[in-house]
Parts: structure tokens; sequence; C-alpha cells
């Protein structure tokens, strides 16, 4: 039996080697003279290999509790953290709204930082949220927010809120908060044009001046064919940038790089079953994906 699952991993490779020409599997669509991203000045980017390498990336590592290894989600709670910190967002009195939270560590840091925050999730009985509960990641109650151990009980219930919220229907009184995140939550909506209503929605929950920091899945290896609709889909770049010119449109300020890096990491895709060592490529229905992190600030130009 464990040979036959060797051959059929050689066998699923073999087809995204001819589909993608690996190791090159990026297309000519894909290929840009844009510059590696940056996590230290972070824009709207993707999960790339150096930026594991910034001391800022380490430090946050440390603050939620958790050792700097090559995982694109370790990625994504870093590198929201340190987009609000560098929009000024992180601070003492901010009010910030998660949505899809699951039960990640930012909230309690957040806390720990002096942020009020609201967290929100997809209701227990919502039926996709059936999978999210079986595999331990869903809320069953606040609490489950501080399971990191990062922030004392006293502080974490003073300054932290649990919420249902269905991410395709943002109740209407949500609003004026000081910043906005997600955390590869907005692909679970059931097609891209919803993920894209939701980044554009959930900026009615911002104050004039809010940051808005979203991670999602982003196939690098076509800007044609991909996952449209389902539990999980898969944005191209295309997509991105119809998001891109829909927020500028609005009025919003957002820049985005499409550089998915040069490593030696970033060119290893991981394979079912994961073996999570080297985790910011991931082959999934065909393509490969990474973590993409999308950077907004709402309206920010001065009024008068």
């Amino acid at each position: 039996m464990r040979l036959l699952d060797q051959r059929g991993q050689l066998r699923q490779r073999a087809r995204m080697a001819a589909l993608t020409g690996w190791p090159g599997y990026q297309r000519r669509w894909g290929r840009t003279d844009q510059p590696e991203p940056s996590f230290d000045e972070p824009i709207s980017q993707a999960c790339t290999a150096w930026q594991f390498e910034s001391p800022a990336f380490a430090a946050w590592a440390s603050a939620i509790h958790h050792d700097v290894w090559p995982h694109r989600k370790l990625w994504e709670y870093c590198y929201i953290l340190q987009c609000l910190e560098v929009y000024g967002a992180l601070r003492a009195g901010a009010v910030g709204l998660g949505f899809g939270v699951g039960v990640e560590p930012i909230p309690s840091l957040l806390a720990t930082r002096g942020c009020r925050v609201l967290a929100t999730d997809l209701a227990m009985q919502a039926g996709s949220s059936v999978e999210w509960l079986n595999s331990g990641q869903h809320v069953r109650e606040s609490r489950d927010l501080n399971r990191w151990g990062i922030c004392d009980a006293a502080t974490f219930a003073e300054r932290v809120e649990y919420r249902d919220v269905d991410m395709r229907s943002i109740p209407a009184e949500l609003r004026n908060f000081d910043f906005t995140w997600s955390s590869c939550a907005m692909e679970h909506l059931g097609s891209i044009d919803a993920a894209i209503d939701f980044f554009l929605a959930q900026f009615e929950c911002l104050r004039p001046g809010g940051v808005a920091v979203h991670t999602t899945e982003y196939n690098v290896s076509s800007n044609a064919r991909t996952v449209t609709g389902g539990s999980d889909v898969l944005l191209r770049r295309g997509d991105l940038e119809a998001l891109v010119a829909r927020t500028s449109a609005a009025g919003h300020d957002i820049r985005i790089v499409f550089a998915t890096g040069t490593a030696p990491h970033d060119r290893r895709i991981d394979y079912l079953p994961y073996d999570e060592k080297v985790h910011l490529k991931v082959y999934y229905e065909g393509f490969v994906t990474t973590s993409f992190g999308l950077l907004a600030v709402k309206d920010p130009r001065p009024s008068g």
C-alpha cells in the first residue's frame, strides 16, 4: 500500500510538471520584474521565503508563542500583525473586527497590546462550519480564542468579545472600527465573486483611515483556469487586479506586488499528504497555490 501511495504521488507530480512546466511553474503571465515582497514594509503581497528572515517576523512569531519555520499559515498571522503595526492600528484603545477567526492567536495578541476586539465566525449551526468544528478550528466559546496562552484570562475577558457573523451578510451595526482582518477566510464563501464582494463590503465596517488586512488563496500556476466555486476557491492574478481596481475606484488606498519569490523554498511544492516542513506553495485541485495578503486603507483622503 505504501508503494502504491508513493507511485500515486509520483504520477501526481508528473501531471503537475506537464501542466505547469515544473520547476518553473509560473507561466509567462506570472513572471515579473517587480521586487521581492518586503515583510518590514508590507503592501498587498504573496507569502515568500525571504520574509521569514526578517527580525520583525521572528519577533511576531515569538509574540504568538511560535517557532519560526517556513509555513504559510504562520506567515499569515505575522503578516497581519506587521501590517497593523506599520499602519498604526496596533495601539492601546484601537478597536478591531476579525472575520472567520477560528481559534487563531491574533485576538489574544491584540488584547495584550491594549486593543479591543470583536472576533466573529460563522455560527456553528450553519452548514459549512461543521467541517471547521470537526477540525478543531471553530470557536465554540470566546475563551477558545485564548487557548494559545498569550493573554492573561482577566485581560482577555475585558478586551475580547465574540459574535456569530456570516461574512456574506455583515450586520449593518458593525461600524467605525479602526481595523479589520481575516486569515484565509474569504476564499471559503462559495465563489471568487463572493470573496471580492466581501473585501469591498468590509470597508463599511471601518472608519475613514481604518486599516483592512486580509489573507486569501492565490493561484500561482495559472491566470486562466482555477477553482472558481465550492468550499475553497483560488484567486488568480486577474481576480486580484480586479479587486484592486474596484477598491481604488471606491476611494481606498491599496498597493500590490505579484512577485512570488526566488529562494529555493519558493520553488518547492508541498503535495498531499502535506509534510509541512516547507509549506509555502501547495498543490491543490490541479493548481499551485500560496497565501496572499491584501492590505488597504479606507478613504485616507482628508475631508474638506
